[in-house]
C-alpha cells in the first residue's frame, strides 16, 4: 500500500517531460533509418515500468534553420530568445527549456552532425549561456537529463557523438549513458533491424534516462 501511495503521489505531483529532437530521417546520400531507434526510445520511456513520462519528437530535419549570428543580441539585450524569428528555433528551445530530459537524435552527415542539429545547438548553447556569460546565474538547461543519438552508415559517429556532448558538457546537464556508445549502424530502411547491440543499446539508454528522471523527480 505504501509503494503504491508512492506511485500515486509521483504521478499526480510531477509529470516529467521528455523532448525528443528528431534530426533527418533522410540523408542526402541515402535513407538513415533513424526513426525506428526514436520510436524504440520512445516506446521504452512510455511503456517499461516508466508511467508518468510524457514525450513529445521534434522533427528538425527538412526545416530550413539559421545558423548563429553571434550578433550579441540575446546578450546585450538580456531577452532569451532569438533575434531570428523567421524560423520554428524560438518554438523549440522553450520546448527544450520546458522539459525535463533531451534527447538529440542525427545521422551522420560529412562525418558530423547534419547543418539542421548543429544550427540548433550553436543557437541553444549561445542564449542559455548568456546567463552563465553575462549574468553570473546558471545555465537555463542546468540538470536537464540530456543524451546523444547517433544514426550512422560507416564513420562519423564519435564526432557526431562529442558535438552533441560538448553542449551538454558546458551547460551543467547530467547525461546517462548505455551499454555502449549511442549509435546504431544502417543505410537504407531496415537496416538498423540487423544491429542487435545498436539497438539493445538504444533500448539500455531509455531504461537509464527513465530511470534517472524519476530519481530525479522523487
Amino acid at each position: 500500500r505504501a509503494d503504491n501511495l508512492q506511485q500515486l503521489r509521483f504521478m499526480h505531483v510531477h509529470r516529467i517531460d521528455l523532448i525528443i529532437v528528431n534530426d533527418r530521417t533522410k540523408t542526402r546520400t541515402g535513407k538513415c533509418d533513424l526513426c525506428l531507434r526514436i520510436f524504440t526510445l520512445h516506446k521504452i520511456c512510455m511503456h517499461s515500468g516508466s508511467k508518468g513520462i510524457s514525450s513529445e519528437i521534434i522533427q528538425v530535419g527538412g526545416v530550413k534553420i539559421h545558423g548563429c549570428l553571434e550578433c550579441n543580441h540575446c546578450r546585450r539585450t538580456g531577452e532569451e530568445v532569438c533575434i531570428q524569428k523567421d524560423d520554428p528555433f524560438n518554438e523549440w528551445f522553450e520546448k527544450m527549456r520546458a522539459a525535463d530530459g533531451i534527447v538529440l537524435a542525427t545521422p551522420v552527415f560529412v562525418g558530423n552532425v547534419t547543418s539542421e542539429m548543429k544550427a540548433l545547438i550553436d543557437r541553444a548553447c549561445y542564449i542559455s549561456r548568456m546567463r552563465v556569460r553575462v549574468q553570473g546565474q546558471d545555465n537555463i538547461f542546468k540538470h536537464k537529463v540530456a543524451a546523444p543519438l547517433i544514426a550512422v552508415r560507416r564513420a562519423g559517429a564519435m564526432q557526431a557523438y562529442f558535438n552533441i556532448m560538448s553542449w551538454f558538457a558546458i551547460s551543467d546537464m547530467i547525461v546517462p549513458t548505455s551499454s555502449y556508445f549511442n549509435f546504431a549502424f544502417g543505410l537504407e530502411p531496415g537496416d538498423v533491424d540487423n544491429d542487435a547491440e545498436g539497438i539493445r543499446t538504444v533500448k539500455d539508454l531509455a531504461a537509464n534516462m527513465a530511470w534517472l528522471l524519476k530519481k530525479i523527480a522523487s
